[in-house]
Parts: C-alpha cells; sequence; structure tokens
C-alpha cells in the first residue's frame, strides 16, 4: 500500500463509560500508527475515567471498575499522546465519535487538539457503494479479517488498520487515494447523509428539516443561508452533546425555502408546534398558555387571575398583562411584582381570605385590599408593574401586509391584524399569486417574532397599512369570505 506517499495515518479506537462526550469518559484508547502500509508505532492503554463504568459497558467490552483502578488518568497520558498523534491524520471507524471523545478529554485539561480527520465507515460508503452495511462487524466479515480481541481499542483498531490494507488492494491505489482525498474532503458530513445533497442545498432563507432512519422528524431550524447554518451544526458537534447525537442519527436533510427571514421565522415556529421534533424540546407545543387576566372589581380595584387556556383571541389581548409558560412561572412573577411594586398579594390572587393581606404587616401593601389606598393610585401602580410584561399595543389602525419581495418579484407577504397572521400570499414566478388562509388567532410566539419585525425602524419600507377595500379583495382571494364581509 504506498497510497499517499510519506503520509502518516494514526488508526484510533476507543471504549467509553457512554455515547455523551461531554458526560461520558475514555477507559481504553489504542492508536498505531502507518506509513505507506507498514506499522511504525503503537500506543494504547487503559484508562481511569473517575466515574461509573455501567454494567452494559462491561458486558460489552469486558472492561471492569476493577480493571481501571489501577490505570493512568487521561492527564497523565495526555502529552505523550498528542506527540505521538502529532503530523498524522487521524483515521477511526466512524471518526465523528472517536474523535469528539479525544477531543474533549484534551478540553478539560485545557489543552487544544486538532488533527485532519478520515472516517473509514464513510470511506468503506464510497469504496464500495453496492454494500449496505458498512460497521465493524461487516467489515470484518466482508473481508475475512481476523479480530482477537473486538470491542477493545486495540483490537479494533487493528481491525480497522486491516480493512484499510485489504481495501487498498481490492480497488487500487488510484481509487484507494481518491477514495481517501474524497472523504476527507466531506469530513464535517455525517456519514449517513449523502455529501453531494448537502454541498447542494440552497444559499437562501428558509426552513431545514433534519430526518432520522425511519423518516422520524430529528430537528427543525430556520436560517438566512440554509446551506452555512446546515453545515454549522455538523462542524460543532465535537463539543455540544445535542449536535454530536443529531450527528449520529441523522439519514436525510430537507428544506423549504422562504423569500426572507421573517417567512422563515414564522415557518419554523409553526413547524415545530405541529411536527414536534425529537430535537426541539425548548420550543415544542406548549399544550396550555397561562395568562394573567384583569377584571375591575365592585371597588374599582384591578384584580388579577391566572388563567390556563389553549388560544387567546384577539378581543382578549386587552385584558391580558402578562402571558406565561406555567402556573409555577406565573406565580413566581407575581410575587416578585407584588413585592418590588407594593400591589396588594390579594388583588393579586395570591392571597386569600377576609381583611387586610399579610403585606400590610410589612409595610409592603398600602391597603388596596381595605380601601385604604384609593384604586386610582392602586389601578396606576399595576399598569406600571406590567408595563412591560404584557401584550404590546397594536400600532396601527388596522391590517397590515409586510411584503418580502424578492428582486424578481417572486416572494412572501403576510397580512397582520392585531398581532394575529390572518393570511400568507405567495407571489409566484409566473407573476401569478397564491394566498394561504392562517389560523387568524393569537400565537405567543409569532406575536415575539412579528413586534420585533415591527419594532425594528430597518423594516418600516416593508410594511403596509390596508384600507378596508384592500383588506377585503386580499381576503376573498384567501378564500376568507367571512372576515371580508366582517370588515
Amino acid at each position: 500500500m504506498n497510497t499517499i506517499k510519506n503520509q502518516t495515518f494514526c488508526i484510533v479506537d476507543i471504549e467509553t463509560t457512554g455515547c455523551g462526550p461531554l458526560r461520558d469518559r475514555i477507559i481504553d484508547i489504542a492508536v498505531i500508527k502507518m506509513k505507506n502500509g507498514k506499522i511504525i508505532g503503537t500506543f494504547q492503554s487503559l484508562l481511569n475515567p473517575h466515574t461509573y463504568i455501567p454494567l452494559s459497558i462491561t458486558n460489552i467490552t469486558g472492561i471492569s471498575q476493577l480493571d481501571v483502578e489501577g490505570a493512568p488518568s487521561f492527564v497523565d497520558i495526555a502529552l505523550e499522546l498528542d506527540i505521538f498523534l502529532k503530523d498524522s491524520i487521524f483515521v477511526a471507524h466512524n471518526a465523528r465519535f472517536d474523535y469528539g471523545f479525544i477531543k474533549n478529554e484534551f478540553k478539560r485539561i485545557d489543552m487544544s487538539f486538532s488533527r485532519p480527520i478520515l472516517c473509514t465507515v464513510k470511506l468503506s460508503r464510497y469504496l464500495f457503494p453496492r454494500h449496505r452495511r458498512h460497521n465493524l462487524d461487516a467489515i470484518i466479515e466482508r473481508f475475512n479479517i481476523t479480530c482477537e480481541a473486538r470491542h477493545r481499542a486495540y483490537g479494533d483498531a487493528k481491525a480497522t488498520f486491516d480493512f484499510l490494507l485489504h481495501s487498498c488492494k481490492k480497488v487500487g491505489n488510484k481509487k484507494f487515494e481518491e477514495g481517501i482525498k474524497k472523504v476527507m474532503g466531506d469530513r464535517a458530513i455525517p456519514i449517513n447523509l449523502d455529501a453531494a445533497k448537502v454541498r447542494s442545498l440552497p444559499e437562501t432563507p428558509g426552513v431545514y428539516f433534519f430526518y432520522g432512519k425511519d423518516g422520524e422528524v430529528l430537528y427543525i431550524g430556520k436560517s438566512k443561508n440554509l446551506k452555512t447554518r446546515v453545515m454549522s451544526h455538523f462542524s460543532q458537534d465535537h463539543s455540544v452533546q445535542k449536535e454530536m447525537r443529531i450527528s449520529e442519527e441523522i439519514y436525510r436533510v430537507e428544506v423549504e425555502e422562504t423569500a426572507g427571514e421573517l417567512g422563515a421565522l414564522l415557518l419554523e415556529s409553526s413547524l415545530i408546534k405541529s411536527m414536534s421534533p425529537l430535537y426541539n424540546r425548548m420550543s415544542r407545543k406548549v399544550k396550555k398558555l397561562v395568562v394573567a387576566k384583569k377584571n375591575i372589581d365592585l371597588n374599582g380595584y384591578i384584580r388579577v387571575s391566572l388563567e390556563h387556556i389553549d388560544i387567546i383571541l384577539a378581543q382578549d389581548l386587552p385584558k391580558i398583562l402578562g402571558i406565561y409558560k406555567t402556573l409555577t412561572h406565573a406565580k413566581n412573577s407575581l410575587k416578585t411584582i407584588s413585592y418590588d411594586h407594593s400591589l396588594c398579594p390579594k388583588l393579586l390572587g395570591l392571597e386569600k381570605g377576609s381583611g387586610a393581606c399579610f403585606y400590610t404587616q410589612l409595610q409592603k401593601c398600602e391597603g388596596a385590599c381595605v380601601k385604604i389606598e384609593k384604586n386610582l393610585s392602586y389601578n396606576k401602580k399595576v399598569f406600571t408593574a406590567f408595563k412591560n410584561r404584557k401584550i404590546k399595543a397594536w400600532p396601527f389602525h388596522g391590517p397590515i401586509i409586510i411584503d418580502e419581495k424578492k428582486d424578481d418579484a417572486s416572494g412572501e407577504a403576510f397580512i397582520v391584524d392585531n398581532w394575529c397572521l390572518v393570511s400568507i400570499i405567495k407571489y409566484l414566478d409566473d407573476g401569478e399569486r397564491e394566498e394561504i388562509r392562517a389560523d387568524n388567532v393569537f400565537d405567543y410566539d409569532a406575536y415575539k417574532i412579528l413586534a420585533r419585525y415591527i419594532c425594528n425602524s430597518n423594516n418600516k419600507k416593508s410594511i403596509k397599512p390596508l384600507n378596508i377595500t384592500e383588506y377585503k379583495s386580499f381576503m376573498y382571494y384567501a378564500g376568507n369570505e367571512e372576515l371580508a364581509i366582517i370588515y
């Protein structure tokens, strides 16, 4: 094997306490240094992870807690390992896994680590595309490789070394070298993805979808540049556990282009709620929101009540002082507001019973609960306290249209009224337009997106108030005749 003459390859394998490079640790490491098809050095060691080795790992590897008690820690072998791997190509079967663990072990001791990477799973896929399976067991069987210690670092590293020799002999030096160059050029792309398709992704705004092996949606994201954003997921996965797991599980990427960033933001928010991707946990649909509603009692004081609701109607917005994800969040917020603004906990719904509230004894409530503080004075404090928490007043006299047209006149526009998305208009390349009826209900996440956009002075030119005639016309085109008639 004289391919890529004078290039040094270090074939690496590790065994670990689990699959998370940020949480789990290495317990066994082996490196075989190869040049021109010959082994020129080896490095191997058990490592003390200073953490528990699960029984499932012991069953697979045969490495027990007792085996590693007297072994060195990673910090003890780090300098020697770094020197051993110097000026070489880092080779591993599913290299993303091994490289990610080793990079994070170095990071824990404040050492940087960076090497060019060659993944032999990708190399096997490129050289032998007719085969479906490319894991180490399949390769060992296919090439009749003898592996003396499967699931031990040196045994698996030696099997990977033998694969390189066998595959080079089978396909020839030229094809083998071509495969190495191709695979190393695509090293940031996960092994189960079609690299050519990822490289051909558009550099436009839109939403992207990551799918798993069985077609399940793993993640939905948005960007002004789809290709750059998708690739960024794979370049940082050595240090971010979620990105590492996505890279291991992803099999397909799809995109839906939009005319601009606003369209991408709104589409992403809507799709995450409807499709519930596995790794969008923080953005998934909350079954119910908690709202703080104001009511005026018989004595003219504002009272606040917390309510669970599924949908916020536009006509209810003036009564809503605040919106919260959970009841606990809402109650904690009201307690803080009560203390900071000297508001009565009884009128905020935090205390029950008759008579003065507990805060009157602490002189934090000025007696609104027993009519000592005048209602006008108290109500003014309520409005001040919730000023930055309540929904912003709709800054227009009626509905608006937000245009995100491209230079060629294609693109999208959004009809919005009182923070509710009423209709989406798609301007098609042939000069026609397509109107898509929206829910026309208040969505808190969409509100935050729209509020940021509308309140940004740089977007003024794309916003146009609609008169009644224009609004009716759009509603009829969108199949929203009842709204057109009401208006």
